[in-house]
């Protein structure tokens, strides 16, 4: 439903600013939504990657499967989700009459937030996993100390990104700040697979402990 209902809703929210052109505040407003549900789905998808597994979590650890493919794998869904809320941020920029080049950043700085949340979000489900009943879905997904623990650093990052953005947007040097956030972005990018890999080995120190929440 949310793949659904959030493209909607996020180009619903350029509604009131049609005709207005590009504006510094439509743009930080936008971000910070868009932000908003990133932090959500990460959290959702990526916070507690074996939350329906039960008992049958025990075939993770015994299959011939690397455990960073395990990670890669569970990042499939949250990937998806991403790629939709960068798309319709794409469209409603688009109808905000934004400046290409600043679409092009305003794109690749939200891109970092979802890869900076979900470096926070693989830890944080391997070290405090909770296992979530099918009848008990009106409960979190989560365990309430990931929540807690991502909050604060979300909170942060969207301080510290919205006011990059807005730092952006109001330089006389734009190229420099676009270049410094893809030197940012390329560690992220090379080394993927190796993130996954590390991401994978801890999960391999915390495996027992894993298998025994879900017993």
């Amino acid at each position: 439903m949310i793949g659904v209902f959030l493209p909607i809703v996020i180009v619903i929210s350029a509604k009131n600013n049609l005709g207005k052109g590009q504006s510094f505040n439509n743009i930080i407003d936008q971000f910070s939504f868009s932000i908003l549900f990133i932090s959500l789905i990460v959290l959702n998808f990526a916070g507690n990657i074996f939350a329906f597994e039960g008992k049958a979590i025990i075939n993770y650890f015994f299959r011939p499967i690397s455990n960073g493919s395990i990670i890669k794998s569970k990042a499939f869904i949250p990937n998806l989700y991403a790629a939709i809320i960068l798309s319709a941020n794409l469209i409603v920029l688009l109808i905000l009459h934004t400046e290409i080049s600043d679409i092009i950043f305003y794109e690749l700085i939200l891109f970092l937030s979802y890869l900076l949340s979900l470096l926070l979000a693989f830890p944080l489900s391997i070290y405090f996993p909770k296992e979530v009943n099918f009848n008990a879905m009106n409960g979190f997904l989560t365990s309430l100390i990931s929540l807690f623990i991502f909050l604060i650093p979300s909170f942060i990052l969207l301080f510290v990104l919205q006011t990059a953005l807005a730092f952006y947007l109001h330089s006389d040097s734009k190229l420099l700040i676009f270049s410094i956030l893809c030197l940012i972005l390329t560690p992220f990018l090379y080394y993927k697979e190796k993130i996954y890999l590390q991401i994978g080995c801890l999960l391999s120190k915390r495996k027992e402990k894993t298998i025994m929440v879900f017993k």
